[in-house]
């Protein structure tokens, strides 16, 4: 049988690093006579270790404290599979009733609209800043700025998507534009 373990090891300069050792037992007339073996520096593959456990880390810190809702769904399935807690607050659902579900099935979007942005996806690789609107538990509609990015987790396809809400904001254009209207006829009863 062939054991690897992992050590510090001590080089010429006195320097400690970190090594793996496989060895397996040397047999001579059927008695064990020693061990044969071979020590593998590992530095790089800790160093590479900790930089992902550093970008895991990071990446779990912006996710989870994002004020913008963030869903990691799978693709092409769209199921989701992680949220942040803005995404649950933005939605009214709690975790567990939307992992493992699509959008479509908790009619935050229609099929066709889910159709769209699956296309647009395949299409483009991306969605970045496209308005669209959703609808979140007790059929509250809102209006987002929707982009989207492929990544992999756990070896297979998915998507991160980020929505940033701007519901007030369209209100607020709306009352706008209609002042902007009333002011402009106003103007022109005026001149008249």
């Amino acid at each position: 049988p062939h054991v690897s373990q992992e050590y510090l090891a001590i080089g010429k300069e006195g320097r400690s690093f970190p090594v793996v050792i496989y060895s397996s037992p040397v047999f001579r007339d059927g008695v064990m006579n020693g061990y044969r073996g071979i020590l593998i520096d590992i530095s790089e593959r800790k160093k590479m270790e900790h930089g992902l456990r550093e970008s895991e880390k990071k990446f779990r810190t912006v996710f989870e404290h994002s004020p913008y809702p963030i869903a990691i769904n799978s693709y092409p399935e769209g199921e989701f599979l992680m949220v942040n807690a803005a995404f649950l607050n933005a939605s009214g659902y709690t975790a567990e009733e939307v992992t493992g579900k699509n959008p479509v099935e908790l009619g935050m979007m229609s099929l066709i609209d889910s159709g769209k942005l699956f296309s647009r996806m395949a299409l483009a690789g991306r969605i970045e800043g496209l308005p669209i609107t959703l609808t979140v538990k007790e059929k509250k509609r809102v209006e987002v700025i929707f982009s989207s990015i492929p990544v992999t987790i756990d070896n297979r396809p998915a998507v991160i998507s980020i929505a940033a809400e701007v519901t007030k904001l369209k209100k607020i254009e709306k009352d706008v534009l209609q002042k902007n209207e009333a002011l402009r006829a106003a103007y022109q009863e005026l001149s008249a």
